[in-house]
């Protein structure tokens, strides 16, 4: 699948956490972001990197390069795990197009309902007018 090719083209950078762990957050980097750069990848396709560039400009460095970050256990190694598989999730979601929208009319029932509504209402409104008969 995608998260397999793309395993080669990923590389992650380590740093200093400021989660849980006491002593060992400080004294260890913790921290893990996993980086991708999806311009240049060769399992990504050009449409896919479109989409891509397009979808998650925001999480995209000005040197092309895509960072998910991970600080949330106290191990380095489950922290590099939960970023890579954040990163496989955030460019697999960005690959989804969504479904075009097909217009549809209302029902036949639910137009007659509707206009029978609108003619007791008016009825309604009809009798409330105070009226001068001669």
């Amino acid at each position: 699948m995608l998260s397999d090719k793309l395993t080669s083209e990923i590389w992650y950078e380590m740093s200093s956490s400021s989660g849980p762990g006491g002593q060992n957050v400080n004294r260890n980097r913790t921290r893990a972001t996993a980086c991708i750069i999806p311009l240049e990848s060769k399992v990504l396709n050009n449409a896919q990197k479109l989409l891509i560039q397009r979808k998650l400009s925001h999480k995209i460095s000005n040197d092309g390069v895509l960072r998910v970050s991970c600080e949330i256990h106290r191990s380095q190694m489950a922290n590099k795990k939960q970023a890579y598989l954040h990163l496989i999730e955030v460019i697999s979601g960005a690959l989804i197009t969504p479904k075009k929208r097909r217009a549809t009319l209302p029902k036949y029932s639910s137009v007659e309902r509707r206009i029978k509504e609108k003619k007791i209402r008016s009825e309604q409104k009809k009798f409330r007018q105070n009226r001068d008969y001669l």
